[in-house]
Formats: C-alpha cells, structure tokens, sequence
C-alpha cells in the first residue's frame, strides 16, 4: 500500500517537480517535494531467541521522497530493500520508513554545509527463502518464511554539488528490525499456501548500510 501511495505522489508531482530540481543545492535545499535514489552495501547480523546467529554482506536500494519545509529540514517517507545470502536463507527485506531530515549550517571539523542526519522508523516484512530446510522449518515444509515487525534507524550523510547542476549524495545509516510475527509458505502450483503462522519466534536484525545516490529532482 505504501509503495503504490509513493508511486501515484511521483505521477502527480513529476510534471512540475523538474522545474526545480536546478535551485537545489547541497548547502541550501530547495522547499517542496524532492526524490532521493541510492544503493550500496550493508552488513548485517541476525539474533535469533531459538538459539542461533548469521551474519551476511549483501547489496541494497532506496529511495526517499521528501517535502522540504526550508533550506534545513525535510519530512520524508521512503523504502530501503536490502539482500542478503545468509547459510541456508536468502533473505530479502524491505524496509518503508518516515522519518526526518536535517541540514547542518556549521558542523565540528569541516566547513562542509552539506552534512545531514536522518532518523526514521517504520515496518520491515522481511522474507526468508530456504535453500536447505534448516531443522526448526522442517516439519512446516514451507518453501519461504515471512516475517514482519517494527524498524528504526539512523543515518549522517554529505551532499554534493556536481556538474550540469547534479546533487549527489553518500550516506552512512545503522538500522534495527524487531521481527517478533511469521508465516511460513508454500506453493500449491501457483497459489501460495500458509504452511503456519508463529508470534513466538523473533529475529532482530542489525544492519550497516553505505549508500551512493543522487537527487532524481
């Protein structure tokens, strides 16, 4: 639901939203709705209560649409997808997050004015494909497992101004899932099947990210 709400705001905004994206600078943000694209790396470690651990380094995506307030401060709601290949699991997660923005005019060390922090939380349905049905999933014979629960994070990252008017951006974020509710499922030909739902196993993943994006406008 969120996603599609994402998509229709792009379509009724991308019309005029071009005419902007030149008077936004990476010391001086320019008021009104902005989309912001990544990717890049995380590393991430997975807690489980039933007596297990993993850790993985895998690739991930996002993006953030943001309605600027003023030269500093952005509201802003987005998604990160993140994949990783964790012993028998290829795990995929998605994080949509609403959080804020802020642009530091003078930061310790640097006369950069680039420099922001964001903080944001939001809902994180993580699925676990199995490769090699691990015991504790044996009996559900269940192709994926999905999870979902709470996520909250933090990021800093440094704009630039780049050529023909370019922004672009680094960022590095730290996040925290809190998945406590699953399913498992599997196929019957084309139809999913819920082999069983459990609220009594929780995994909380910690994540590392470092992102390289650019503002689309």
């Amino acid at each position: 639901m969120i996603s599609k709400i994402l998509f229709l705001i792009l379509i009724l905004i991308s019309t005029n939203a071009f005419a902007d994206k030149y008077y936004f600078k990476a010391d001086r943000y320019q008021p009104g709705l902005h989309l912001l694209a990544a990717g890049g790396l995380n590393a991430s470690m997975y807690r489980y209560n039933f007596d297990r651990q993993d850790q993985g380094i895998g690739l991930n995506f996002k993006t953030d649409v943001g309605y600027y307030f003023n030269s500093q401060f952005a509201w802003e709601v987005g998604s990160i997808v993140k994949f990783n290949s964790v012993s028998e699991y290829l795990i995929w997660d998605t994080l949509f997050t609403t959080g804020f923005r802020y642009r530091f005019e003078k930061f310790p060390w640097t006369e950069s004015k680039g420099i922001y922090v964001r903080g944001f939380v939001g809902k994180a349905p993580t699925v676990f494909y199995i490769h090699n049905t691990p015991h504790i999933y044996k009996t559900s014979h269940s192709a994926r497992v999905q999870y979902n629960g709470p996520v909250e994070g933090f990021a800093i990252g440094n704009m630039y101004n780049g050529t023909n008017n370019k922004v672009w951006f680094m960022e590095y974020g730290v996040s925290h899932q809190r998945l406590d509710r699953s399913q498992g499922v599997n196929n019957d030909g084309d139809v999913p099947v819920v082999t069983f739902k459990d609220s009594s196993r929780r995994i909380d993943i910690y994540s590392l990210y470092i992102n390289i994006g650019i503002l689309v406008f």
